[in-house]
C-alpha cells in the first residue's frame, strides 16, 4: 500500500497511543556496558528524555550499599540492546550521601530536582537541589529567601504529574523515635521555580511512610498503595488524592475489586497510561518475606481492580528497596538495584511491553486499526509525526485537549484508505499562534474505537 502523509498545522503536546493488542509481559535481564554503579538499595531515580534524545536515560543518585550511604550519580542510557552506564563527575557543591532522594525532571529547565532523604543515624534531610543537565552541576535551591518546604523526611509517597509538570509528595517519616514522626501532609513541588506548596485535601488519612504512588493522568489523581503506619501496622490499602489542581480535592480510600497484593513496604510502581493502570513490583511484607510478583491495579474510575499478572522471562530475585522508572519511549519498566535479603545488588531488569501490555480479548480488538507504528520525535520542539496503519477504509479523527480536559484543536477528520499513513502537526494552536511548551493529550478515534495518549513539546 502507498504511504500517505497528511500535514496538519497544529500545536499539541499530548498524543494518544493506538489500541493495545494482546501482549505478554516479559522480564529481561539487561547487561549494560560502561562504568557500573556499586550494588545498592534505595537510590534516588528519575527518567529523563532530553530534547533530541530518542531513547531517554535513567539517572540515579545515592543509595545504600556496603555500609555506605553514597553521594555518587550515574546515568544509564536506555537505547535497547545498547544500554550504557556513565558516572557523572562530582563538582562542588554536591548533595550529601543519602538514601531515598526524591527526584523529578524539569523539562522546561532541562534539569533534575532532588529533595530530602536519609543520611544515616536516623537523620532525615529537607534540603532541595537542582542538577543542570547542560553543565552537570548541582546547586542548592532551598537557601533562597522565603523558601518554604516540607519538614525533613524519608519514605514519602511521591509521584510526578507530567500533565502539570509538578511533583506531589504525601507522608513519610522523620525518623524521630520513639513514635517515628510519621507524616500525613500533602505537598506539591514546582520544579520550574523550585518552590513547594502545602495542599489541603478534604478527608482523613492515617500517617504512614514507605508506600508507593503514581499519578493517574486520565482521572487526574494520585494513587498510593501500602506502606507502614507509625503504630507499626503494615497495610495493603489503596488511597487516592484528587482531583489534582482542583479546589474540591479530597483524600479517600479506594476499594478495588480483585485479589490484593499483600501488605508491603518498599515496593516500586510505574503508571501505564494505555490502561490506565498501576504496575506494582516487589516489596517486603509484614512477615519479613520478600516478593518478586508483578501486580496491576486497573484504574477505570469507579471500577478499579487488582490483578496478579503472569509474566514471562526470568524474573528478578525476590527483593525490596529497589528503584524503578517507566521507560516510555521503549515501552518498558526499568528496575535497578535493591536488597535480596542477602545484600544489595546492581542488576538492571526490564519488564515490557508496558504501554501495550494489556491483554484485549480477540472479540474486542478493533478491526480498522492495525497499530500505531511510532510517534516521533517525542519530545519535540516543533513537528510531531504519528505513523499508523488501517486494515480497511475508516474515518479517522484526532482531537487535542489541554491539561484541564478542554478541547483545543481537531487535527484531522477524514476517511482514509487501508494502508500506512502519517499525520503531522507543526505546533500551531487553533488561534494561529505557537503554543507553549508542555504536555497535551490527544484522542485517536476510528469508528467505535478510541485510544488516548500524550506528547511533550519543548522549547
Amino acid at each position: 500500500m502507498k504511504a500517505e502523509r497528511i500535514f496538519v498545522s497544529l500545536m499539541i503536546l499530548g498524543v494518544w497511543a493506538v489500541a493495545p493488542l494482546k501482549a505478554q509481559l516479559t522480564w529481561s535481564h539487561l547487561s549494560p556496558g560502561g562504568s557500573l554503579p556499586p550494588a545498592r538499595q534505595s537510590a534516588g531515580v528519575v527518567f529523563v528524555q532530553a530534547p533530541g534524545d530518542t531513547y531517554g536515560a535513567m539517572y540515579i543518585f545515592g543509595g545504600y550499599g556496603n555500609g555506605t550511604r553514597y553521594n555518587d550519580m550515574y546515568k544509564l542510557s536506555l537505547r535497547p540492546g545498547q544500554e550504557v552506564w556513565t558516572q557523572i563527575t562530582q563538582q562542588n557543591p554536591w548533595p550529601s550521601g543519602r538514601t531515598g532522594f526524591v527526584m523529578a525532571y524539569d523539562s522546561a529547565g532541562n534539569r533534575i530536582i532532588g529533595y530530602g532523604g536519609d543520611e544515616g543515624n536516623y537523620t532525615a534531610r529537607g534540603d532541595c537541589w537542582a542538577f543542570d543537565l547542560g553543565t552537570l552541576r548541582w546547586h542548592q535551591i532551598d537557601t533562597l529567601i522565603g523558601y518554604h518546604a516540607p519538614a525533613p523526611r524519608v519514605g514519602g509517597d511521591a509521584a510526578f504529574f507530567s500533565g502539570t509538570q509538578k511533583l506531589y509528595l504525601f507522608g513519610g517519616t522523620s525518623w524521630r523515635y520513639p513514635d517515628g514522626w510519621f507524616w500525613d501532609d500533602t505537598w506539591r513541588l514546582d520544579p520550574v521555580t523550585g518552590t513547594w506548596q502545602q495542599l489541603s485535601p478534604i478527608g482523613n488519612y492515617i500517617p504512614r511512610g514507605n508506600g508507593v504512588a503514581i499519578i493517574d493522568e486520565v482521572d487526574n489523581r494520585m494513587v498510593t498503595f501500602g506502606g507502614i503506619m507509625g503504630s507499626g501496622t503494615w497495610v495493603n490499602e489503596t488511597w487516592t488524592i484528587g482531583p489534582l489542581e482542583q479546589p474540591n480535592m479530597t483524600i479517600a480510600p479506594l476499594y478495588p475489586g480483585g485479589s490484593y497484593p499483600p501488605a508491603m513496604r518498599h515496593s516500586v510502581a510505574v503508571y501505564d497510561s494505555s490502561g490506565p493502570r498501576m504496575i506494582l513490583f516487589s516489596g517486603q511484607d509484614d512477615g519479613g518475606s520478600l516478593h518478586n510478583e508483578v501486580w496491576e491495579l486497573r484504574l477505570s474510575l469507579g471500577s478499579e481492580q487488582w490483578n496478579a499478572l503472569s509474566v514471562g522471562g526470568t524474573p528478578p530475585p525476590q527483593m525490596y528497596v529497589a528503584t524503578a522508572v517507566l521507560d516510555e519511549p521503549n515501552q518498558r519498566m526499568i528496575v535497578f538495584g535493591g536488597n535480596t535479603g542477602g545484600g544489595q545488588i546492581n542488576d538492571v531488569y526490564a519488564l515490557g511491553p508496558i504501554l501495550y501490555g494489556i491483554e484485549t480479548p480477540p472479540s474486542q480488538v478493533p478491526q480498522p486499526i492495525t497499530q500505531i507504528l511510532s510517534v516521533h520525535p517525542n519530545p519535540s520542539m516543533e513537528e510531531f509525526v504519528f505513523d499508523f496503519s488501517l486494515r480497511r477504509p475508516s474515518e479517522v479523527k484526532v482531537l487535542i485537549f489541554d491539561i484541564t480536559g478542554r478541547l483545543v484543536r481537531t487535527i484531522t477528520k477524514s476517511v482514509m484508505q487501508a494502508g500506512t499513513h502519517q499525520v503531522a502537526w507543526d505546533g500551531i494552536l487553533e488561534s494561529g499562534r505557537s503554543g507553549p511548551s508542555g504536555v497535551y493529550f490527544y484522542e485517536f478515534t476510528t469508528g467505535d474505537y478510541t485510544s488516548r495518549g500524550k506528547v511533550t513539546k519543548t522549547k
